[in-house]
């Protein structure tokens, strides 16, 4: 598969797993935007790898929807946002308003990360979040964008 001439959006691309796949974007030649809360960071990190950026906050459902409206088709969607504030929430905002943007043979991907599968002493709120998203992502989530995409 190539990614020549694609446009690929990676929120929480900021840093590790997120970055990866936004760097592997760009070297298959996607047009990759870097999308997270912290401005200053994804600008950093889009500036090394031949991207843009974009500030969007993954909490708030009416700032996804907005950022959707404001930006053209995305052929591809990766969700690796790691903190479980924006994990649950901005993964079905994802799918609820960027669907609509995708074009047939179009992908939206989440990644949960591995404390879904190792939880850590202190942090189950984060682990319930995670593992909540490799649970319903399929079931729900998904559901959700085949629907939007066979309407739009």
């Amino acid at each position: 598969m190539t990614l020549k001439d694609k446009r690929a959006l990676v929120i929480g691309g900021g840093s590790g797993t997120g970055l990866g796949v936004a760097r592997g974007a760009a070297r298959e030649g996607a047009d990759v935007l870097i999308a997270s809360r912290d401005a200053e960071k994804i600008a950093a990190a889009a500036k090394n790898i031949g991207a843009t950026s974009a500030a969007i906050d993954m909490r708030d459902e009416n700032n996804v929807k907005q950022f959707f409206k404001d930006n053209s088709a995305f052929d591809h969607i990766a969700f690796t946002a790691g903190d479980w504030e924006s994990l649950m929430p901005g993964a079905v905002a994802v799918a609820k308003h960027g669907a609509t943007k995708l074009p047939p043979g179009g992908s939206y991907t989440i990644t949960n990360g591995m404390l879904a599968h190792r939880p850590m002493k202190g942090m189950p709120t984060v682990a319930a979040s995670a593992s909540a998203v490799g649970i319903g992502a399929p079931a729900g989530v998904f559901r959700a964008l085949n629907g939007a995409l066979e309407s739009a």
